[in-house]
C-alpha cells in the first residue's frame, strides 16, 4: 500500500501552524478550566504573545501583543528562578511577587 500526501485544504499553508497552535490552546483551556492559555516567544527583552485563547469576559492581550518580559512569570521560569510546571502559582512564594501573576489569578 502506498500513501499520498493530502494537500492541505487551506490555500495558505504559512497560516496553518497558528491554526493548531490556537485550536490546541483552545482544547487544553476548556479541558483544564482556565480562564487563559497562550503561546508566548522571547523577542529581545519583550514577550510576544504568539497565540492566545480567552474567556470572552478575560481582558488579555491579543496575538501579536508584545510587553516588556521583565517581572512576567515568562521571564522568571526562562531565568531558572521559578519551576516550569506549577500546579498553582498563586501559591509559590517567588510568583506571588510577581505582579503579572495577581490580577490574572495565575494558577
Amino acid at each position: 500500500m502506498t500513501y499520498q500526501a493530502v494537500p492541505p485544504t487551506t490555500p495558505d499553508q504559512s497560516i496553518l501552524p497558528q491554526i493548531v497552535a490556537e485550536d490546541a490552546l483552545a482544547a487544553v483551556r476548556r479541558y483544564l478550566d482556565m480562564p487563559i492559555a497562550y503561546l508566548s516567544v522571547f523577542d529581545g527583552d519583550d514577550l510576544v504573545f504568539r497565540s492566545v485563547s480567552v474567556d470572552a469576559d478575560t481582558p488579555f492581550p491579543a496575538a501579536g501583543d508584545r510587553r516588556p518580559a521583565a517581572g512576567t512569570l515568562c521571564q522568571a521560569v526562562r531565568d531558572g528562578v521559578l519551576p516550569s510546571l506549577m500546579t498553582d502559582a498563586r501559591q509559590h512564594p517567588i510568583a506571588q511577587r510577581l505582579a503579572v501573576a495577581t490580577p490574572m489569578t495565575v494558577g
